[in-house]
Order: C-alpha cells, then sequence, then structure tokens
C-alpha cells in the first residue's frame, strides 16, 4: 500500500470523526468543522439545584420563597404533562409546573396543608416543537408582582394568562425532593414530560 493510501485513508477517518465528536469544553469548532457554542444558562438566585435533562434529585430546604426555572422543548399535547414538581417530606406535590393536555403552561402552588393558593394557565397554548424557557417565582410572606405573592415569566416576559389565588400569605412547606419531567416519587408518576428538558434550576430560602 502507498504512502498516498495511507494518508488518504487517515484523512479520510479523521474527517468522519470529525463530524460526529462533540465539541470538547471550551472550544467551538472541532476537525475543521464549525460547532454551536455551548449554551449559557442565567442562574436564578439562591440556587441549590442545576441539572440538565429528567431526574429525581434530592433538595431540602425551607420552600418560603424560591424561584423554579426551566428550559424545555413541547411535544406533542394530549395529556397532562409535569415539566418540575417541589415535593415535600410528606412525598406531596407542593409546586407544579407543567402542561395541561393541549400544552397551556400551567402552575399550581400549595401550602404545607395541601391548601392550593395559587394556579394559572396560559391563556394561549404551544405548539409542538415550541422551545420555551419559564421561571417561576413565589414568596409565601410577600407580594412579588404587584400584589401577587406568585410571579411567572415565559421567554423572558410576563406571562399572559390568569392567577387564581395568589394573593395573600401562606405557610410554606420545606421542600424535600425536586422531580424533573415526572419521574417518580411524584404519586403515580402518570404526567411524564414527552418534550425534551434542557435544564432546571431552583432557588429556595
Amino acid at each position: 500500500m502507498s504512502t498516498n493510501t495511507v494518508n488518504s485513508q487517515l484523512l479520510l477517518a479523521y474527517n468522519e470523526m470529525a463530524t460526529v465528536r462533540t465539541t470538547p469544553d471550551g472550544l467551538v469548532s472541532w476537525g475543521g468543522v464549525a460547532m454551536n457554542p455551548p449554551r449559557v444558562y442565567p442562574e436564578v438566585p439562591e440556587m441549590i439545584f442545576d441539572a440538565p435533562g429528567i431526574g429525581y434529585y434530592s433538595v431540602n430546604g425551607p420552600a418560603s420563597r424560591g424561584w423554579l426555572d426551566a428550559w424545555f422543548t413541547v411535544a406533542a399535547a394530549g395529556s397532562i404533562r409535569d415539566v418540575c414538581t417541589l415535593i415535600d417530606a410528606s412525598g406531596l406535590d407542593k409546586i407544579n409546573l407543567g402542561l395541561d393536555a393541549t400544552n397551556h403552561i400551567i402552575v399550581d402552588v400549595q401550602s404545607i396543608t395541601a391548601a392550593s393558593v395559587a394556579s394559572f394557565a396560559t391563556t394561549a397554548a404551544f405548539t409542538s416543537g415550541t422551545r420555551v424557557h419559564v421561571r417561576l417565582a413565589w414568596n409565601s410572606l410577600q407580594a412579588v408582582n404587584g400584589t401577587l405573592y406568585v410571579d411567572l415569566k415565559i421567554n423572558g416576559q410576563a406571562a399572559v394568562g390568569t392567577w387564581t389565588g395568589g394573593t395573600t400569605t401562606w405557610t410554606a412547606f420545606v421542600g424535600k425532593t425536586l422531580s424533573v419531567g415526572g419521574l417518580p416519587p411524584i404519586p403515580g408518576a402518570t404526567n411524564p414530560f414527552n418534550g425534551t428538558i434542557e435544564v432546571a434550576q431552583l432557588g429556595i430560602g
């Protein structure tokens, strides 16, 4: 086999690898093939949790106030879908961020007694394939948005929809675990997310 043949085969193998390898940390190009720079996600205040993708995580801490932030891509409608759920030590869902069966973004916030103190649904539905950034803020002791003790932003703007409740104080719970993507220990775990979750963050205090 000639030297030129060997070099050609090595170059071909190198080029094939370059098209399938992921970009090493800190680089925006690899083997001459342009790659998109890594995404940077702004941190929530007092962040105690930051993880990519779906999972079930321990987050022990008081949840009298906090921020729940998620970047995800919506998939087909048809069923209720849980994106992020903060659960207390008794295994009860206390703060839930998700989608209803017609792909409206929904929120439910509960007190330590499991009473719903604030709920929300967007006016518009989100079509499959839409990438969304959602940030929920709450404070059980003081308003965070006018007279509301809860606030929801979608893609950096105030969410358009209807709040039920959320105008009075409540007795907060202690957060024990965070389910991302509808995984257990959500009771029954019947609402798994069917889209793609890039990252979820939680800050509580």
